[in-house]
C-alpha cells in the first residue's frame, strides 16, 4: 500500500495505452472472477480493456491515469452518457489500493470532465446569444419593410 502523496494524476496519452490495459488485466480478475466467473472476466477484458475500446477514450481526453515512480498504477475514465456524466472506470492495481490513489483519480477525472462540460455550456450560451441577435435583426428588418408599423398580428390595443 502506498499513499497518494507521490502520485501524479494526469490525462492519459496514447503512449499510456499498454499500461492502461495492463491495469485492467491486473484488477479485473481479482475484482470480478469471484462474483461473476472467469468467462465474464475474459469477455470484459476483451471488450472493455482492448486497444480498440481504450484508445478512443484516451484520444477524447476521457481517461486519467495515476502514475507512481513512472509506472501507471491506476486509471479512471468518465464521459457523457444520455445527458449525464458517467464514471466508466476507476481501478487501482491491488498493491496500491487503500492509499488514496482512487480518490485522487476520481477528483482528477471529474475535474477534467467538468472543464469540458463548462466549455460546452459557454459555447452553447454564445450560440444562443447569436441566435437571439439574429432574431432581433430579423424583427428590425421586418418592421422596417412594413413601414415601421410593427407586428400587426401581435397588437393587442
Amino acid at each position: 500500500m502506498s499513499t497518494a502523496v507521490n502520485v501524479l494524476v494526469r490525462p492519459a496519452v496514447e503512449a499510456d495505452l499498454d499500461a492502461v490495459i495492463a491495469v485492467g488485466h491486473r484488477t479485473w480478475p481479482a475484482t470480478y472472477e469471484p462474483i461473476a466467473g472467469a468467462d465474464f472476466v475474459a469477455m470484459g477484458l476483451a471488450k472493455w480493456w482492448s486497444a480498440e475500446s481504450t484508445l478512443p477514450a484516451i484520444r477524447a481526453g476521457r481517461m486519467t491515469v495515476a502514475e507512481l515512480d513512472g509506472d501507471v498504477v491506476g486509471v479512471a475514465s468518465a464521459g457523457p452518457h444520455e445527458g449525464h456524466l458517467v464514471l466508466w472506470k476507476l481501478y487501482v492495481v491491488p498493491e496500491h489500493q487503500r492509499g488514496g490513489i482512487g480518490a485522487r483519480l476520481l477528483a482528477g477525472s471529474y475535474y477534467g470532465q467538468t472543464v469540458q462540460i463548462w466549455s460546452a455550456l459557454f459555447a452553447a450560451a454564445i450560440l444562443a446569444g447569436a441566435l437571439l441577435a439574429l432574431v432581433g435583426l430579423a424583427e428590425r428588418v421586418t418592421n422596417a419593410r412594413l413601414g415601421g408599423r410593427g407586428w400587426v398580428c401581435c397588437s393587442w390595443s
